[in-house]
């Protein structure tokens, strides 16, 4: 029970930092496109 309870916030936050990473990632393309145009 433990375990499983400790892997599901684990990989809740892998997943919280996956999001954080494509977010930055997006806006990073957006300001590099609005440069160009």
């Amino acid at each position: 029970m433990f375990s499983g309870y400790s892997v599901l916030l684990l990989n809740e936050k892998l997943l919280e930092n996956e999001m954080i990473k494509i977010l930055e990632f997006m806006n990073i393309k957006t300001c590099i496109t609005r440069k160009k145009l």
